[in-house]
């Protein structure tokens, strides 16, 4: 029944009017930074790099599939839509659709980076963070108040001192002034963005310089930390 329901969305007349809008948007972006549209990719087609991360599942469905390398690292660029998914009491859905714009960047190291999510507050009810627990930073020093104001933070207990070193107040400082209405995922030498809005350029702009400033900080981090340990 959900299948023919969305099934049903996509034809509509407004529905039809707005991807097409948003192909244009979608097209003239990736031309800008020089990246390839493909549209729609299936999972077995051989231009297809699989866009992993917590949004992905077996009802989920990409379009205006974008690649391409940017200040050298691999990045994918895709809108992503699903059905509402269920929670763990199987009584209650998440309201509606979903959809997500999503940049990924591939991580250069090879160091084990720790599972890291970054959710802003007003969307953290909609995500399951079955990999993680809330998290408290402050180990090394203070947090800038509005940080933990406006997101909550999700990853592994025991790595909690590590994910600090990533995450510093530093970093924080920038997530509270460039990432207000991002999620961000660290997952499998990945680095997902995530945004609930209609695309634009602009966010879309957006959406991949950070991702590709976040990707270039955690590679420095990891390899310093590599480093660090190393020493001992």
């Amino acid at each position: 029944m959900n299948k023919v329901s969305s099934t049903l969305r996509r034809i509509a007349p407004s529905n039809i009017a707005k991807r097409t809008a948003t192909r244009k948007i979608m097209q003239q972006f990736t031309e800008q930074v020089g990246m390839v549209y493909f549209g729609s990719v299936k999972q077995d087609d051989e231009n297809y790099r699989p866009i992993r991360g917590y949004t992905l599942s077996t009802t989920s469905q990409d379009d205006h599939y974008s690649v391409g390398t940017i200040r050298q690292y691999p990045v994918t660029l895709v809108e992503r839509h699903d059905s509402p998914r269920f929670s763990d009491t199987n009584t209650d859905t998440t309201s509606g659709p979903q959809h997500w714009l999503i940049a990924a960047v591939t991580l250069y190291t090879r160091h084990d980076v720790p599972y890291i999510f970054v959710s802003p507050r007003q969307h953290a009810a909609t995500h399951p963070h079955y990999t993680g627990r809330p998290l408290r930073l402050g180990v090394f020093g203070p947090y800038p108040p509005e940080f933990d104001q406006r997101f909550v933070i999700y990853g592994e207990p025991g790595r909690a001192v590590e994910i600090e070193r990533y995450l510093t107040p530093d970093i924080a400082n920038v997530l509270i002034s460039h990432f207000k209405e991002f999620s961000v995922e660290i997952s499998g030498g990945v680095v997902y963005l995530y945004a609930s809005v209609q695309p634009s350029i602009e966010v879309l702009d957006a959406l991949v310089s950070n991702a590709l400033w976040l990707a270039a900080v955690i590679d420095v981090f990891a390899e310093q930390l590599a480093a660090a340990r190393a020493r001992l």
